[in-house]
């Protein structure tokens, strides 16, 4: 994705799907810390786009 943003750094799919990944990883890491509000927080900026993408299973079962 990173690679499409240098080509066009426009490409709204590619920072939607790269938002999706950075919100999944962080409220991952604080699930894992046991920060559950923290986690809570950075699940519910994942865009609903994320269904759309390979990652919707990750999200689904951290919620």
């Amino acid at each position: 994705m990173e690679k499409v943003l240098k080509l066009d750094s426009n490409n709204k799919e590619a920072k939607n799907i790269i938002d999706i990944i950075n919100s999944y990883e962080a409220s991952k890491k604080y699930f894992e810390e046991g920060n559950l509000n923290a986690a809570e927080e950075e699940i519910n900026k994942i865009p609903s786009e994320y269904s759309k993408y390979n990652i919707k299973d990750k999200v689904d079962k951290l919620k």
